[in-house]
């Protein structure tokens, strides 16, 4: 509880907010639900909104503590706010991200040699996945079929998103 702990703090915090953001950003892109595609989006901005306001919050906190004056108790509530709805945001897109797992198949390819659970990975690392096997001198026909059929769902899954000629089109 000090300015020394505070700037430790956006030290740390700074690089694991910037890769948070980076990875619920590209996930959110290859998101097949509008719905679930917009309430990533808002729950993040929330996340990038509340951060600065927490971090003044805790400063103004340790301002006051240290010269021992007045709104002690409102300082230590309003972080404590701010912390629960940084909190809440962080929790509400982890949901977010469970339920799109769950809500975009759980394909489960196996070969002998290993699994490939197609619900974990990304539409873009799904199509480098069938470039690699399509350009590979061992073709695993069961598996290349599997992924291509996988691609072909996410395609009927994402049509579902729209409608008229944009959907007959996909």
């Amino acid at each position: 509880e000090t300015m020394e702990d505070l700037v430790q703090f956006v030290k740390d915090l700074s690089p694991c907010l910037s890769k948070v953001s980076h990875d619920v950003e590209g996930r959110q892109n290859d998101l097949l639900n509008p719905p679930q595609r917009e309430s990533l989006g808002q729950h993040l901005g929330q996340i990038k909104t509340v951060a600065p306001i927490l971090i003044c919050s805790m400063k103004i906190f340790i301002q006051i503590l240290n010269q021992e004056g007045k709104g002690t108790d409102e300082a230590i509530e309003n972080r404590n706010y701010l912390s629960r709805r940084m909190h809440d945001e962080i929790s509400d897109v982890m949901r977010v991200l469970e339920e799109s797992t769950h809500s975009e198949g759980s394909g489960r390819v196996v070969t002998e040699v290993s699994g490939l659970n197609l619900s974990e990975i990304t539409f873009h690392e799904v199509i480098k996945k069938i470039n690699q096997l399509l350009a590979s001198s061992v073709v695993d026909s069961l598996l290349t079929q599997q992924v291509i059929q996988h691609i072909v769902e996410l395609g009927y899954k994402l049509s579902e998103s729209f409608d008229g000629q944009i959907k007959n089109e996909i």
